[in-house]
């Protein structure tokens, strides 16, 4: 399933690895993102472990072409190991150390970057040992950024009636209160670990308002917002806003059934009634995330 997963989401991925390789034209790969890896085989002095499945919490920091962070075990909370690396172009190059008592193992991940750097695959050589035995095995992986935001509304183009917000901006077109409601997530977007979540800040204080799920993203003026997910289309979830505007997911997601690494977008739809309404329509939205489903 790995595989084929690693094949339809980089299609281009030699082409990808043909850009540059000078380091001064490395993308930049800082924040956090989401890793999931398969064991596609292991050394002969291994356990079998094919189709071990392990989920990552990954943040680097690039300065320069030096990229360390920490990386976390999505699936039980554990600290996992130090990072560091390189990029050159597109070609991403990561060591991940983890150290447990009485044994080690060596993470070597060599991942190419999708175009627009938003994802990446690859794999990852591994060298186990407790000091007597000792363990390799290859992992395929593939990883996402975490929170890929889409569909601000920082340009003057972007709102129906002038309501768009300074560039740079993060959020949806302005309400009533002079702020754009803003998407959050929270957790790993795994079906398997199903900790992922969504909440909202900046919306109208005491409307209510409805989590959207949609399988295609889209870019429609409406009402007094941007539609920016598209059919087929699953409501999620009403929620009341707080006196701060915000407001929280109780309900699992994904909605509804979803294959491994299907991708899906996220939006939330809220009242905003009365004559503050900037183009009048008394609804709004926010801005947009997009995630890809890891298993």
């Amino acid at each position: 399933m790995l595989r084929h997963a690693l094949q339809t989401l980089v299609p281009t991925l030699l082409g990808v690895l043909a850009l540059s390789s000078n380091p001064a034209a490395a993308q930049n790969v800082s924040g956090d993102w989401y890793v999931y890896a398969e064991t596609t085989h292991a050394g002969v002095l291994c356990v079998p472990q094919v189709g071990d499945q392990w989920w990552y919490d990954l943040s680097l920091t690039q300065v320069g072409n030096l990229v360390g962070g920490a990386a976390w075990r999505a699936d039980t909370g554990v600290f996992f190991g130090n990072v560091n690396g390189t990029i050159a172009g597109s070609n991403l190059s990561l060591t991940i150390v983890d150290n447990q008592v009485g044994s080690s193992t060596t993470h070597q991940f060599s991942l190419a970057l999708a175009a627009g750097g938003e994802t990446f695959s690859g794999v990852d050589d591994w060298f186990w040992t407790n000091g007597t035995l000792t363990c390799t095995g290859r992992d395929d992986v593939i990883g996402a950024r975490a929170e890929r935001r889409f569909c601000t509304a920082d340009t003057p183009s972007a709102c129906p009636c002038g309501n768009h917000q300074p560039a740079g901006s993060v959020g949806g077109c302005i309400n009533s209160t002079g702020d754009g409601a803003v998407l959050h997530e929270s957790g790993f977007p795994s079906i398997s670990i199903g900790t992922y979540s969504l909440s909202v800040t900046n919306g109208r204080p005491f409307q209510p308002g409805i989590f959207l799920q949609g399988a295609t993203q889209v870019s429609i003026p409406f009402l007094d917002g941007r539609l920016c997910m598209g059919n087929p289309t699953v409501r999620l979830e009403v929620v009341f806003l707080d006196a701060f505007g915000a407001g929280a997911m109780t309900t699992p997601l994904p909605g509804g059934p979803i294959a491994p690494f299907s991708t899906r977008h996220y939006q939330f739809w809220y009242r905003d009634p009365g004559p503050g309404s900037p183009c009048g329509h008394g609804a709004n939205f926010s801005d947009a995330l997009t995630v890809l489903w890891l298993p």
